[in-house]
């Protein structure tokens, strides 16, 4: 079967679309969570820690799944 080939991108799927948005979501809040001081703290260096976390899977699964 024959598809012609033009200008337009092909649709991606809508989970492809929310792993970037989340993806860029998380990379924002690692930045606005990000305090030298309030990091001495086990606690918040936990939540941080897990946030840089998810942030890179979540960036290395979007852009595996494109």
């Amino acid at each position: 079967m024959y598809k012609p080939m033009g200008l337009a991108q092909p649709k991606k799927k809508l989970g492809i679309k929310l792993f970037r948005i989340a993806a860029a979501v998380l990379a924002l809040v690692v930045g606005f969570t990000y305090d030298a001081t309030k990091l001495q703290y086990k606690t918040y260096m936990l939540i941080f820690v897990v946030t840089v976390a998810l942030a890179i899977l979540a960036v290395t699964v979007s852009i595996i799944l494109e």
